[in-house]
């Protein structure tokens, strides 16, 4: 996956994301990375920090915005 790169890349890592938007577990996390689900607050924090759109799963609207 190309998200997988750009993470390793850019130094990020799941758990790292789960700390930083302070989530309980890094499930959430891996499910959006893997498409399975969709959490705004993941997708966003992504984008914010560099990521290109087109290797994440965006929902319709986000897709619209970015």
């Amino acid at each position: 996956m190309e998200i997988e790169i750009w993470m390793k890349r850019k130094g990020f890592t799941v758990v790292g994301i789960q700390r930083a938007l302070e989530f309980a577990n890094h499930g959430t996390v891996s499910n959006t990375l893997a498409g399975r689900k969709h959490n705004r607050k993941v997708l966003q924090y992504l984008l914010t920090k560099g990521c290109p759109a087109r290797y994440l799963d965006l929902p319709e609207d986000m897709r619209e915005a970015a």
